[in-house]
């Protein structure tokens, strides 16, 4: 049986390097990444590359590890880059789009996102939800992820206007 998704979290790779600027890591380099740091493996569920391309991630049956403390009812997808020195690239916001209209369809979440479109958030929007009590104290995050360059009122206005051309809302 599937989990039950209520939210999905966008993050950022935060790839950077002050002498070639943003990186474009692959789902297999950042699984790399995530396994050196001693996990089991990559903690997002899908990873959008620069040029569009999404790749798959961890299995969407198993529980992510985006957001300490928050992950069990959430899957997890990585905008690859770093949104403090850039923002995302349309071709990342056009793929970002069509991968969670497609987790909303495929876990019955798009009439929830009609009435609450906050049920996307930025890694580190955990934190209202943190203040309103609906996750624990310890889920805090002090990251600016997805960055400060990522507009995620844009990105949920996307989504929706998405949702809305392929659902006839």
């Amino acid at each position: 049986m599937a989990r039950k998704i209520n939210r999905i979290i966008v993050h950022t790779s935060a790839s950077y390097n002050s002498r070639k600027g943003v990186l474009d890591p692959s789902a297999s380099d950042i699984d790399a990444m995530h396994r050196a740091r001693g996990w089991k493996s990559i903690g997002y569920h899908a990873v959008i590359r620069r040029g569009g391309q999404i790749e798959e991630g961890r299995d969407e049956d198993l529980v992510g590890a985006g957001v300490a403390w928050a992950n069990v009812d959430t899957l997890h997808v990585c905008c690859t880059g770093h949104g403090d020195y850039e923002d995302f690239t349309p071709q990342q916001k056009e793929s970002l789009c069509l991968q969670v209209y497609q987790w909303m369809k495929r876990f019955g979440m798009l009439s929830n996102f009609k009435k609450n479109p906050f049920r996307i958030l930025g890694h580190d929007e955990i934190n209202v939800l943190v203040a309103k009590g609906l996750y624990p104290e310890r889920a805090k995050t002090s990251k600016s992820c997805p960055g400060r360059k990522v507009d995620m009122g844009e990105i949920r206005t996307m989504i929706y206007l998405y949702c809305k051309e392929k659902e006839g809302w």
